[in-house]
């Protein structure tokens, strides 16, 4: 996309597989923009192959993003949504030849499965491959909510299978196998990279991959910000009975075709009834404390065969699991989902927060989490903190912690894993209004190290301090030397050297602005200890 303030230029054209395509080109390199990748299928149904086009496509402008319902997030919601989302944008170098053969940085956004985009202003890479160089980075659209993840009662019904999101994604890297040597990249030296829900897309490729294949196909390493291992993908029963109440309140269940009946519905119904889900929560909650209820991957699926939870399937197979892997954490992962789900009319007591913690992790386990983490105290007005404390220990910092270990210890020596420690002081960029989520402003809540990965150059809201650029550029520099080389270090990165995670030391980078060093063993004892012995089944 032309940056205002910035000379803009057409690139030579490119002839790729399906036709030919020409980008823009700025301060920082070429931008080819709402590439197709598919074709747009009748709704839940796996994305067709992309067909040839016989007019030159300029891919200088973004594409719309998949359909959703987004206001929360300023800088990470598209402008425009479609059915027809399938697209892909490219960054690389300035005028890369054709035959440089750069490494391959293939990113999926976050959002819950129900909201965020590959074209939204905070995922620019234009700026992040420029101010680095040797590398080309890649941002893939794939549906969200019921559009990606429902599923008929009969599982082998092709009409809409189910898991068709990471198809979406799958389709997308396999597009790239094809065609990103045409661009100047290496279909053989690929890293895949998401975070949040992004994560859980990076992690649920690497199990498909290497139960279909035994191998990783597609991709050669991998980065997951901020994964929440600790969240199970659905049981087919779990998933079954909220795609029936969802074709239920379209008016869609019983019916003779549910499936028909559902496509013959608008978007927007589609969407509404989505949003009209109840679960099965107490109600001083809004919504369930997980990531990304009902929509998300379904175990035992024929269209996209998942058949391990996260942490099992890491723990199974970490023998055979040689590849480089970065993974990490923000400080307070929990903080944003505490703020999203507890009703903000009703203080997080004593009573509540322990019925939180029985409803979440089973009435037999309240009291030792409840002593573990000094819930105890009848008077105390607010537990809001702690009950984040729980959730983020859970799902993601110890089982991070879990598999690092898993994986080195079967033999892996390239597991980096780092702690993010800071708030942006743009950060109304990142939660909007305060009132929606306050604590963010206050915490180092889930997705705060997005601006420093991607550095995005036309974020009107981003005003970077002369530090925070420096750091951002620091955390940029080590993202990409991992995509060329499976190792974040090099000598153009800001020091300190990044170890790789050890069993004596329990390793992670410690990234904060002024004293970025390292922390031993984080939340492990005896709080990982604990979530290890229990157990990551919810």
């Amino acid at each position: 996309m032309c940056i205002i303030g910035i000379k803009c230029e057409l690139t030579e054209p490119i002839q790729i597989s399906q036709g030919q395509v020409i980008g823009s080109t700025n301060l920082y390199g070429d931008e080819f923009l709402g590439i197709k990748y598919g074709e747009c299928p009748k709704r839940f149904a796996p994305v067709d192959d992309v067909q040839p086009w016989t007019q030159t496509f300029y891919a200088i402008t973004p594409a719309p993003g998949c359909m959703q319902n987004c206001t929360s997030f300023p800088s990470a919601c598209p402008t425009n949504c479609s059915e027809c989302c399938f697209t892909l944008n490219i960054y690389r170098p300035l005028q890369t030849p054709g035959n440089a053969n750069l490494p391959v940085m293939v990113h999926f956004n976050g959002g819950s499965f129900t909201v965020g985009a590959a074209g939204v202003q905070l995922l620019n890479a234009s700026r992040l491959v420029g101010l680095n160089q040797g590398v080309i980075v890649i941002t893939c659209n794939y549906r969200l909510q019921a559009f990606g993840f429902y599923f008929s009662d009969n599982i082998t019904d092709s009409r809409a299978p189910g898991n068709v999101a990471l198809l979406d994604q799958q389709k997308c890297l396999e597009w790239i196998q094809k065609n990103v040597i045409y661009f100047g990249g290496d279909p053989s030296n690929v890293t895949i990279w998401g975070q949040s829900a992004g994560a859980s897309s990076v992690g649920f490729h690497m199990q498909q991959q290497f139960l279909k294949y035994n191998q990783f196909k597609l991709f050669n390493r991998v980065i997951f910000q901020s994964w929440p291992a600790g969240i199970q993908p659905r049981s087919l029963e779990q998933s079954k009975a909220y795609n029936r109440q969802f074709a239920e309140l379209c008016g869609c269940y019983p019916s003779l075709d549910v499936i028909a009946c559902l496509r013959n519905k608008n978007y927007t119904d589609i969407l509404k009834c989505s949003s009209l889900i109840k679960y099965d929560i107490p109600t001083y909650l809004n919504k369930p404390l997980t990531v990304g209820l009902p929509w998300d991957a379904t175990l035992n699926l024929p269209s996209y065969y998942l058949q391990y939870g996260n942490v099992d399937f890491i723990n199974r197979y970490a023998s055979q699991i040689n590849i480089p892997v970065i993974w990490g954490i923000d400080k307070d992962e929990g903080t944003l989902f505490i703020d999203e789900a507890v009703n903000k009319s009703v203080p997080l007591n004593y009573l509540i927060a322990k019925g939180i913690v029985g409803f979440l992790w089973y009435p037999q386990n309240v009291g030792k989490i409840s002593k573990l983490y000094n819930i105890t105290n009848p008077f105390k007005k607010d537990y809001h903190d702690i009950i984040a404390q729980i959730l983020a220990d859970y799902a993601f910092t110890c089982p991070m912690r879990n598999m690092s270990r898993s994986l080195t210890l079967a033999g892996n020596t390239n597991i980096y894993s780092y702690v993010f420690d800071y708030i942006i002081q743009a950060v109304e960029l990142l939660y909007g209004s305060s009132h929606w989520a306050p604590d963010c402003y206050t915490h180092v809540c889930h997705k705060s190290e997005m601006p420093f990965v991607f550095n995005p150059p036309n974020v009107p809201t981003i005003q970077f301090t002369d530090e925070e650029e420096t750091f951002a550029q620091s955390i940029g520099c080590r993202w990409t030397n991992f995509g060329k080389t499976g190792n974040p270090n090099s000598l153009s990165c800001t020091s300190p050297t990044w170890n790789a995670f050890t069993i004596n030391t329990n390793t992670s980078l410690y990234l904060t602005l002024d004293t970025t060093g390292y922390v031993s063993n984080y939340r492990g004892n005896p709080f990982c200890d604990f979530w290890d012995n229990l157990g990551y089944t919810f």
